[in-house]
Formats: structure tokens, sequence, C-alpha cells
């Protein structure tokens, strides 16, 4: 989208060993910013979430 430039994108997250092998789970974070798309002026609210990966080996 052409204007839209997010200051940030925090993650984090910590590393788990189960029984089927590693995996990282944790949450991301983008704080709240201000953008402008044709000619209009916007505020995008913080917005939080969660993810995970797992090992593939």
């Amino acid at each position: 989208m052409p204007g839209l430039n997010p200051s940030k994108l925090l993650y984090r997250g910590e590393l788990i060993e189960d029984g089927d092998g590693l995996r990282i789970v944790g949450t991301w974070r983008i704080p709240t910013f201000n953008f402008q798309l044709d000619g209009k002026r916007f505020k995008m609210p913080l917005t939080t979430g969660t993810w995970s990966a797992r090992s593939l080996d």
C-alpha cells in the first residue's frame, strides 16, 4: 500500500523443547502510527498478536 510505512515491528519469543523437538512461541507488536493514502489521513492502532514456529530438523 503506497505511503504505508509502520515505524517498527517488535517481536520476542522463547525457545521451548517439547517431545516433538524445539519450537519458539512469542508475541509481536506494531506500535500506533499515522499514515496518509490518497490525500486522506489514517491512524493505525496498536496491533498485537502471537506467533509460533517449530524446528524442521
